[in-house]
């Protein structure tokens, strides 16, 4: 449905597949290819990474045009088969109706089904409200819990306490290397390869034992990152004079040392645990929607499993040509998944198999809150996966 170009049978960890992708990816760029190699001395298994962007022409589609701002922003020519250029307009066409500017507040019960969905308009503060035979909630792994504990539905689960908890956020980190000629001369996209043969766990790699994650190419990154990193690598690195000559002097010099830049992002696999959460924090906004609050730290086992990753990009960069590397750790929560979790025993999951809240008798969820471990890649394509899986159940219940 997304049109997603890959190899069956690259990627080591892959398992059985019944079709092959429904697109051939394209050509590695020479920095991608330069990078396969290098993993390939090291005796790696780099494969292409599947990717959800259109190298073929379509009826829905343009070709990709190989630019550089894919990974980090909307395609310019509609390339990125995301959702709003592949399945939003024609599940409108069919029938699906699309209401924005609106905040979702409250799910209202009666008996043992939500009886309404309440909102209310952004701009307007108007209230408004839906009824429908079943409901689905897909708000995301921070957006869900908040919505299911601001109408106070942990009161009807078996697990209520468990709702919000268990939120996990991949140990990630990004490791550049500046090379003397630039790697990707004409801007071209090249993050194109990963390498899985650390997912569980590898021969060289003494601690941590078990499952570490996974390592994919990063590509050059934007200006405005490269000036961020390198004030604070000024920060600390200096003081006095020093540092004040080279903080005015940063953001006139980092913008031509950007292009020569290049590297890897490595995925570790973080633990559930308890007391990473969403909760409620106080009172409402001016929807009426409770304050919620985060609590997440990593632990030391993430970090080292974050750390061994790295050290491995690190190596690979400099056999690659690298003259000087550096470290980013990621803070971000672009892969936040686990608050809502599904599984087997009613006391520890909201949630059945199929995605059904225990204790309700017409609510779904589908997004990322549903999964019990992070796994070590973006787990956006599960997600999608396990979605159209209860979808298939909803559909055949109604």
């Amino acid at each position: 449905m997304l049109g997603v170009a890959g190899r069956a049978g690259e990627d080591p960890t892959e398992p059985r597949r019944s079709t092959p992708y429904p697109q051939t990816p394209a050509p590695l760029a020479p920095v991608s290819q330069r990078m396969a190699d290098v993993a390939r001395g090291f005796g790696l298994r780099p494969f292409s990474l599947p990717l959800a962007i259109n190298y073929a022409a379509s009826a829905r589609s343009q070709t990709c045009v190989a630019c550089g701002t894919c990974d980090g922003f909307a395609c310019a020519v509609h390339a990125k088969n995301d959702m709003a250029t592949t399945l939003i307009p024609m599940l409108e066409r069919q029938g699906m109706t699309l209401v924005s500017g609106t905040v979702v507040v409250k799910l209202e019960t009666d008996g043992h089904r939500v009886s309404e969905v309440v909102g209310v308009d952004r701009r307007t503060l108007e209230p408004r409200r839906w009824r429908g035979k079943t409901v689905v909630v897909a708000a995301g792994a921070l957006a869900t819990p908040h919505l299911l504990l601001a109408s106070d539905l942990q009161q009807r689960s078996p697990a209520g306490d468990t709702i919000g908890r268990y939120l996990m956020r991949h140990c990630n980190a990004v490791v550049m290397g500046v090379f003397p000629k630039r790697p990707a001369p004409n801007g071209e996209f090249h993050k194109q390869i990963g390498i899985q043969d650390y997912y569980y766990g590898h021969p060289s790699i003494a601690e941590p034992r078990g499952k570490l994650g996974c390592i994919q190419q990063f590509g050059t990154p934007q200006t405005a990152y490269m000036v961020r990193h390198a004030t604070n690598w000024i920060e600390k690195r200096y003081g006095g004079v020093q540092k004040a000559i080279a903080l005015a002097v940063a953001p006139w010099f980092v913008p031509f040392g950007t292009p020569h830049t290049t590297g890897f992002i490595v995925i570790a696999e973080d633990r559930p645990r308890p007391e990473n959460r969403v909760s409620l924090a106080g009172g409402p906004d001016r929807f009426g929607l409770p304050a919620a609050t985060i609590a997440h730290a990593y632990d030391a086992r993430d970090r080292a499993a974050r750390d061994a990753l790295a050290s491995v990009a690190d190596r690979l960069l400099k056999k690659a040509g690298s003259v000087q590397n550096f470290r980013d750790d990621i803070k971000t929560f672009s892969h936040a998944v686990g608050t809502v979790r599904i599984g087997s025993d009613p006391s520890r999951a909201p949630l059945d198999g199929w995605g059904a809240f225990r204790g309700l008798d017409n609510l779904y969820v589908t997004d990322g809150s549903v999964l019990p471990r992070s796994g070590g890649v973006n787990p956006s394509l599960t997600i999608a996966a396990n979605a159209l899986r209860t979808g298939e159940r909803v559909a055949a219940c109604l």
